[in-house]
Order: C-alpha cells, then structure tokens, then sequence
C-alpha cells in the first residue's frame, strides 16, 4: 500500500514529505474537515433578558464618560462633527436602527442596556467592557451589534462546557480564516467594496457560507440582516460556494488553534476560574484518560504541562470521537492511542454521512470543470484516488465498488 501510494504521489507531481509529516497532514486536514461543517458550531443563546430603560440620557453619557477616558473625541468613521457619545446615548434608548423590524433588534436593545447598567453599578471590568463598546461605536452598525452581542454574553457570564468552550475557541479561528478569504477575494475582483470597510462583505461571506462552515448561529443570524452586506453583494451560487468554503479550509490555521488551546490549558493555577477553559480540561481529562496525571509536569506534578501533538488528540477525541495517533506516538513515554482508550470512534454512519458528503462535492466539481480542467480521466482518477486515501479504508472500498467516484 505504501508503496502504490508513493508512485501514485510521484506519478501526481507532489513533494514527498516525511512519513509522520504527512500522516499528521493527513490528521489536521480530516479534523479541518470536521471542525468547519455543519456539526461543530456554536449555538445560539438564549434571548436577552429585558432590561427597562432606567437612565436618562445624560446619565448614559455619565456612565461613558467616567469609565472611558477621551470618549468624548471619538468619532463615528472619523466624520467631523459626529461624535460617538451622540449614537451611544441614542442606541441606550432605541436600539439599532439597521436592526429595527427585526427579529434581533429587541435582543440587542436589552443586552445594550445590559452592558450600561452594568457600568453604572461599577461592575467589575466595566471600564474595559465600555472600552469596547464605545470603539465599537466608531464603526458601522454591523460592528456594533457584534461587539454587543459577545460582551453582552460576558457580563451575562453565559458558560459552556469544555467541549462547547474548545468549540467557541474553534470559532475565533474560523472567523479569522473567514476574514483571509474577504480580503482574499476583494483583492483578486470577485467583489467590489468602495467604502474600503470589508465588514459587510464578511457578512456577506458569513451567511452564504455559514451553514455549511458551521459558524456560529449567532453570527450567521445577524449577518442574514445586513442590509449592506444584501444590497452591496451578490449572493454566491452554489458552485462558487464550494469553491469559497474549500478556499476557507485551507486558510484555517490548525496548528494556531492547537497552540492558543495549548497555551490556555498551561496556564492553569489555583486562580484559574472554574468555568474556564483550563480547569475543565482538568475535569474532562479525568474521565476521558486512562493514566490522569500524564497532563502534568513530571518535576512537581503542579502545573499542566501539555503539548501539540497531545492536543491533536484531545480534539480527535472531541470532535471525530477518537484519536488517530498511530501507536508509535507518545506523550511522556506512553502510547497516546492508549491514553485515549475509553473514546469512542464515530459511528459508521457518521463516517458514512461525512464521506457522502465529500463525494457530492467532488461529483460536483468534476462535473462542473472536467473541461475547464481538461485533464484527462486516468489522471481524474488518481486525483479521487488520492482523495480517497484522506476517507477510511472501508468506507472508500465500498464507495469505489459502488461507482461513488466515477468520472
């Protein structure tokens, strides 16, 4: 098998990579797969709570005032004359207006109030919170409801557990990845922004890919009512979709999201909050390890001290339901495939559903570009042959028999 899988790679042009390079490749591209679909997102929240609006105008500008230093100066997109205060003590009282008649305009209003009561009570971390808020304020409104929204969920302290925690983290990386693909795309012509603001486009992005990238609900929702990411921007068809949704895989930097979980995790110590990140590892790892000390450092057995390769795993186990460590792997001399060994693999049918989902896209484009291509189908089908060998064994041998891959 090694060996066929060598000629077909020379006989395709690629550069061959050492053994454990390309099985980790192998790795980080399958979980990329994973982690930017359907079924690892990070659900909406529940509706804000109503907030009644207790304080006057000038109390609001107080609140800002006293919290956020310089306030007074910041202007909206630097426009002379309009001052951020002004849409902050307006927002207080009626909300958004880009958001009015929706369905999410009475959710930002209350969690807006929210923010600013909790910096009129003083509030710990209120001035950072305000910070935020009042910076936001200087951009357009799209920016604005996302910066409330999330600070919103802080002050509300809206918790998850340590799969939906990896989850939101998994979030950021897919939103930034989303942002190289706008600035991507608008370099190359395949869109026009003249305001030079790319927000609206990656809102534009965000809800024709959302779905099908599995960003956040919440993100997804409140690009959906963008008026200028609608008007501005053509909704991308079906093939343009594929082809973006694939290009936002493969700017998705796995190995950055591993090193962020990493360095969160061994930042562990006594302060560390019981919500967070680092000591739900701690009480996820005692029940998902076989030898639960491994995640400590061998010298005083007081801090946590993990790796990438280690981290790999975690996610494995999170998200596909097992780690794929080949058994000469190992994190302080133990296998790593058996520290794992109470997971639980996916399911065939999951299996199955991921692979179907891969043939059609594939059937998709070959479909579509076998001319623009114009490669002939012995080479088509070493490409599905090397394809083939990112899908397990079995479930590939069953597709090929049953003509999944025909060209």
């Amino acid at each position: 098998q090694a060996s066929s899988e060598l000629k077909l790679r020379t006989s395709l042009g690629f550069q061959m990579a050492p053994r454990q390079d390309f099985l980790v490749a192998q790795r980080h591209q399958k979980l990329v797969e994973k982690l930017l679909s359907s079924s690892v997102r990070v659900p909406a929240p529940q509706e804000a709570k109503p907030e009644t609006a207790r304080l006057t105008a000038q109390e609001v500008r107080d609140v800002f005032t006293r919290h956020v230093p310089g306030v007074e100066k910041f202007l909206f997109r630097g426009q002379a004359g309009q001052f951020s205060l002004k849409f902050l003590q307006v927002a207080y009282r009626d909300g958004l207006r880009a958001f009015q008649g929706t369905e999410l305009h009475n959710h930002l209003l209350q969690l807006f109030r929210l923010i600013v009561h909790y910096g009129h009570e003083n509030g710990q971390g209120a001035a950072l919170h305000l910070r935020e808020l009042a910076e936001a304020f200087m951009e357009c409104q799209a920016v604005q409801a996302r910066v409330i929204e999330r600070v919103g969920y802080q002050i509300r302290g809206v918790s998850c557990d340590f799969r939906g925690l990896v989850t939101c983290l998994v979030d950021e990386y897919k939103t930034w990845s989303l942002r190289l693909l706008a600035a991507e795309r608008l370099a190359q012509g395949l869109a026009r922004d003249e305001d030079q603001n790319p927000t609206h486009y990656e809102n534009r992005l965000t809800a024709d890919l959302g779905d099908l990238l599995g960003f956040s609900e919440a993100d997804v929702r409140r690009a959906k009512l963008d008026e200028h990411a609608r008007s501005r921007f053509q909704v991308l068809k079906s093939r343009n979709s594929t082809g973006a949704a694939a290009r936002c895989r493969e700017l998705f930097d796995m190995e950055a999201v591993l090193g962020a979980f990493v360095a969160e995790v061994n930042s562990f110590s006594e302060s560390s909050p019981p919500e967070g990140l680092a000591r739900l590892f701690l009480s996820w790892a005692s029940e998902n390890l076989e030898e639960k000390h491994v995640v400590f450092d061998e010298e005083t057995f007081t801090h946590v001290q993990i790796d990438r390769t280690f981290a790999l795993s975690v996610f494995e186990v999170l998200f596909t339901g097992a780690s794929a460590a080949p058994e000469d792997e190992s994190f302080r001399g133990l296998a790593i495939s058996r520290l794992f060994a109470t997971s639980k693999p996916e399911t065939e049918a999951e299996l199955m559903a991921g692979s179907a989902e891969k043939v059609l896209i594939l059937q998709e484009l070959v479909g579509e570009e076998r001319t623009v291509l114009g490669l002939p189908d012995t080479l088509l089908r070493n490409l599905m042959a090397v394809i083939c060998s990112f899908i397990p064994s079995e479930l590939s041998s069953r597709l090929v028999a049953e003509d999944a891959f025909e060209v």
